[in-house]
């Protein structure tokens, strides 16, 4: 499981990164420059995404459960809206997955 937070963590990460670059509204060349950087963390955290997808086939119950709540805990951006919605969905694509797996 952890190279899927670790995958998921690089996600999360750019969220935030874009997030705090956009607060004014544009971008600077040094937060382009930042966003370039953790694109490409991302595309490393996810490039090996079969091996991934294997690891998440082999999530049990209880391992999806502390997934979501390591999720819930570390997906904080500003919009509290926003960021609901997006746990919401994230614990759902959980539960569905559990769902189609049966």
């Amino acid at each position: 499981m952890e190279n899927l937070k670790k995958s998921i963590g690089a996600v999360i990460s750019l969220t935030k990164l874009a997030e705090s670059s956009l607060e004014d509204g544009k971008v600077s060349i040094i937060e382009g420059a930042k966003l370039a950087i953790g694109t490409f963390q991302l595309w490393n955290a996810v490039k090996n995404y079969k091996e991934l997808y294997a690891e998440f086939k082999a999530l049990d119950e209880a391992q999806k459960t502390e997934l979501n709540d390591w999720f819930a805990v570390e997906f904080e951006i500003k919009n509290d809206e926003v960021e609901f919605i997006v746990e919401q969905v994230f614990s759902a694509l959980l539960s569905l997955s559990s769902l189609v797996k049966a």
